[in-house]
């Protein structure tokens, strides 16, 4: 038997091409398969043409049964977003991150009472309370901007998603993801009302969930199966209803200012270790020797911050990744998730989406788990 998209020489048991993923009928029972196909089709455009129209529509009642319910995430995902994600992690024991989060609060407290003295001596009492207020405001605005709209848009800057215009590209992408994304919400799955869908710009079969309002999908991606298109975004849709798309814009976002900081520390030094005086006074080191230690302690700190944040998160999306892969395997799409991480998943990903997959397990390790599951798959 042989594969009628690449010609690759498979066993007659295969459900799905181990080359290219394509799935496959028995020879026995053909004729009666494609009927039902045939009629299944009719019943899937159906449905997704009046699941197009329910989604549409704003007054869209949405039905919650999850461990997190209603009071978490409740309309407009966007509202409060930095409270619901920390009440999150405070509910579902999300050890890294809350240690993370903790660690970041009390790293700023710290700055502000060593600072304080110094602000009231140079700026008053009342100008000092008057510029922690705002500070503190700025703050909060910046983490509501991470994990909402301005942090999404900038990551589809960086992974090169764009909005889907085309028609072709609305029926063969947004159609059925949106018909996915009714279906997992009837299933139980807590999603927030505004979801939308882009286009990745890559020629690999992939999807991704960036930011709890956006989805990126490659058209490579519906070349696939259908049941492979439909495991790899429940997979995407489960992350969002666990909120671990925001784990790496909370990252990304808190740690802005600190590389900025960070690199300038670094030019400084190193501008002043290359053009400073060499000259050394009598009870000073001269400032060649400074720039060299900022320098120096700048890439060591700013290096050690980065790894440490890491490992905070890559504990919570890893452990999101595996349970992911888990709701997946419950659905009834465990084999065909394994199929697409054996076979259609990219090898190498480019610099935006190794940003996306940071702190995810190997496939390797997926596929283990999901074999553990009772998944019956095997490479034939």
């Amino acid at each position: 038997m042989f594969c009628p998209k690449c010609g690759n020489e498979i066993k007659e048991a295969t459900k799905f091409c181990p080359r290219c993923g394509k799935e496959l009928v028995n020879q026995q029972g053909s004729a009666q398969q494609n009927s039902n196909q045939a009629q299944n089709s009719q019943q899937t455009k159906n449905v997704k043409k009046h699941t197009m129209k329910t989604i549409s529509s704003k007054n869209m009642e949405q039905t919650t049964t999850s461990g997190f319910g209603a009071d978490l995430i409740s309309g407009n995902i966007k509202e409060k977003h930095f409270q619901k994600f920390y009440t999150y992690v405070k509910r579902e024991k999300k050890t890294g991150m809350l240690v993370y989060l903790t660690t970041l609060i009390v790293l700023l407290f710290c700055v502000c009472i060593t600072s304080f003295p110094n602000m009231i001596h140079d700026d008053g009492f009342f100008n000092t309370i008057f510029e922690t207020i705002l500070g503190v405001a700025l703050l909060w605005c910046s983490f509501q901007l991470i994990l909402n709209g301005f942090g999404q848009a900038c990551m589809r800057l960086i992974i090169g998603a764009s909005k889907i215009e085309r028609q072709d590209m609305i029926e063969s992408i947004t159609i059925p993801v949106e018909a996915i994304i009714a279906e997992a919400r009837r299933n139980g799955l807590t999603l927030p009302d505004d979801i939308k869908v882009y286009q990745m710009k890559t020629d690999e079969a992939v999807v991704y969930a960036f930011g709890m309002n956006s989805i990126g999908v490659s058209y490579a991606m519906t070349e696939l199966p259908e049941e492979v298109f439909k495991a790899k975004v429940l997979a995407e849709l489960y992350r969002i209803h666990i909120m671990d798309p925001d784990y790496l814009l909370f990252m990304l976002g808190s740690n802005l200012i600190s590389m900025i900081l960070g690199l300038f520390a670094i030019v400084v030094g190193w501008f002043y270790m290359t053009f400073g005086d060499r000259r050394k006074g009598l009870l000073t080191e001269s400032d060649s020797m400074m720039g060299a230690l900022l320098f120096a302690s700048s890439i060591v700190c700013l290096s050690a911050w980065m790894g440490i944040c890491f490992l905070f998160i890559r504990g919570g999306v890893r452990a999101n990744q595996f349970e992911a892969d888990r709701y997946v395997a419950q659905s009834g799409y465990g084999e065909a998730l394994c199929v697409y991480l054996d076979n259609c998943m990219p090898r190498a990903f480019k610099v935006g989406l190794k940003l996306l997959e940071m702190g995810h397990p190997s496939r390797d390790h997926r596929i283990a788990a999901l074999q553990k599951l009772g998944v019956a798959y095997k490479v034939y």
